[in-house]
């Protein structure tokens, strides 16, 4: 009996005990403020700078974020340039590297429309959702169907909902919220005119309203290619980091170290080498003309050469022609040898970013800015119709069919160009610029050896008449 009676008191010893260290162990735990590290780094962008460049930037990011060990990563967006087919397994290549849960939005060039945002869900799931990371719940958004219905109002509305519903419920379960968008709400000052920087006028107040009255104090963006830490005039913070692809205001390649506790946050960036590729020189007004002879890249040079070697190969069977006195052979050959010398320097002077620069000036300053795509599309088609009569005039005129395949086989680069005049962003350019490069290729690779088996036809044609 009394064996019995001493277990039970030595149980329920034990018991009280445990409870006593769990007690102590719970008051030390609330006593102590919840923390979550997070790892925030700007757009990858893959292509937008030099293709090989852009992904070893990337992946030195990764590298460095992988030996930190943050608990989450945050990329705010523009994950690559085009969407092509390389660059889209580049970041994905990248993306697998990282050992921490990341956290991903889209961005201006990951969504244009409803097709690339099925495109975008379908390889990186949702395009908006909260995640709660100790003390915080990250407000992840898609800046592009949110700021504006232009992609669907379906998507608006129910982003919209979506955002109101999850800030209300952060509050009533009292974690602070932090947001994540690729477009800042502004680029400079929160009363400034809508622009493609931020967010329209209308939606930016919403925006804003929404975060005053659920306590939001950080919000986390991409976009800018420049480092800023931006006010409201209620005091929310945003912080806009450059990216690894391209920063205009030489920000160093790395990351930024964000530290979270109940009620207030540290930032650190952390370095790891010298700027990416700064913003190209341009002309005040025309930014959009970037010559890439003063911004080298290993993808535009090996066009270049591409291009000369197939106009010489076309001047010399123009020589060919002459000297076998067919001078309307030797006319083709001329002016499809002048146009490809003329290609070359367009590939690193840029001479579609310039007219098309001087285009929208020169239309703004004209009244008819609002109908220039009209105008130009009118144009384009004027040239196509002509292009037809041309090169079926010069059929029915018995040229030689290598000669005409040769002229249609150049109607690839020509209609790029004329493309890409009129405005790469309005139209997409038709569809991706990977695809656009092969069929170029295809292209010159048709004229080359037309070129080539004309040149020595006439040379063989020459020795039997003689």
């Amino acid at each position: 009996m009394k064996r019995a009676i001493v277990r039970v008191y030595l149980l329920v010893a034990l018991f009280l005990a445990s409870q006593s260290v769990s007690l102590r162990a719970s008051a030390s735990a609330q006593a102590a403020p919840e923390k979550v590290r997070i790892a925030f780094v700007g757009d990858p962008q893959i292509g937008y700078g030099d293709l090989w460049a852009d992904y070893f930037r990337f992946n030195r990011v990764i590298d460095a974020i992988n030996r930190s060990s943050p608990d989450l990563v945050v990329v705010p967006g523009d994950l690559v340039e085009d969407r092509s087919p390389l660059e889209s397994w580049l970041f994905a290549k990248s993306y697998t590297k990282f050992r921490p849960t990341v956290l991903l939005t889209p961005g201006n060039h990951d969504v244009v429309d409803s097709e690339t945002l099925e495109d975008y869900r379908s390889d990186f799931g949702p395009d908006y959702y909260t995640r709660e990371a100790g003390p915080v719940t990250l407000l992840v958004i898609n800046s592009e169907t949110a700021r504006s219905p232009e992609i669907s109002q379906r998507e608006f509305i129910e982003q919209w909902e979506f955002i109101e519903l999850s800030l209300r419920k952060s509050t009533a379960q009292k974690k602070r919220p932090v947001l994540v968008t690729h477009r800042p709400p502004f680029a400079r000052d929160e009363h400034e005119k809508s622009s493609k920087a931020g967010w329209p006028s209308e939606t930016r107040a919403r925006l804003l309203a929404l975060c005053r009255s659920h306590g939001v104090d950080l919000i986390l963006a991409g976009h800018l290619h420049t480092t800023r830490a931006l006010q409201t005039h209620a005091g929310i913070e945003i912080r806009v980091l450059a990216g690894t692809a391209r920063a205009f205001d030489r920000s160093p390649i790395g990351y930024e170290e964000i530290i979270f506790d109940q009620t207030s946050h540290r930032t650190k960036f952390r370095s790891i080498g010298g700027p990416p590729h700064s913003s190209p020189p341009s002309l005040p007004g025309m930014r959009d003309w970037t010559p890439r002879l003063l911004d080298f890249s290993w993808g535009h040079w090996f066009f270049t050469l591409v291009y000369l070697i197939v106009a010489f190969s076309c001047r010399n069977t123009a020589r060919v022609a002459s000297q076998a006195n067919h001078p309307s052979s030797r006319s083709i050959w001329v002016t499809l040898s002048l146009l490809l010398f003329f290609f070359a320097l367009n590939t690193q002077l840029d001479f579609d970013e310039l007219l098309r620069s001087s285009g929208r000036v020169m239309a703004k300053a004209a009244g008819v800015s609002g109908v220039r795509h009209l105008i130009t599309g009118t144009g384009l088609l004027i040239m196509i119709l002509a292009t037809i009569v041309a090169v079926t005039r010069r059929w029915r005129t018995g040229t030689p069919r290598g000669e005409i395949i040769a002229l249609v086989a150049l109607t690839i680069p020509s209609a790029w160009f004329i493309l890409s005049t009129i405005s790469h962003h309005v139209i997409e350019m038709l569809f991706a610029e990977f695809y656009w490069d092969i069929l170029t290729l295809i292209s010159l690779a048709v004229v080359f050896f037309v070129s080539r088996r004309s040149a020595r036809a006439r040379v063989a044609a020459t020795e039997i008449a003689q």
